[in-house]
């Protein structure tokens, strides 16, 4: 594979993360979505802090 397609793979991956997260974070009568780019570009989210985000 292409790295950038192993690239876009991982990305998916973490937005899949990401909105099951941000899911479980509503379900709990949480509006808010407070999210952080790190210096490498990966996202992480802040109502989440125990899942990894790779």
């Amino acid at each position: 594979m292409m790295p950038h397609l192993l690239e876009m793979n991982q990305w998916m991956q973490n937005q899949s993360l990401l909105n099951q997260c941000l899911k479980k974070t509503r379900e709990k009568g949480i509006n808010q979505k407070q999210r952080v780019i790190k210096p490498n570009g990966r996202m992480m989210d802040l109502l989440c802090p125990k899942k990894k985000i790779l």
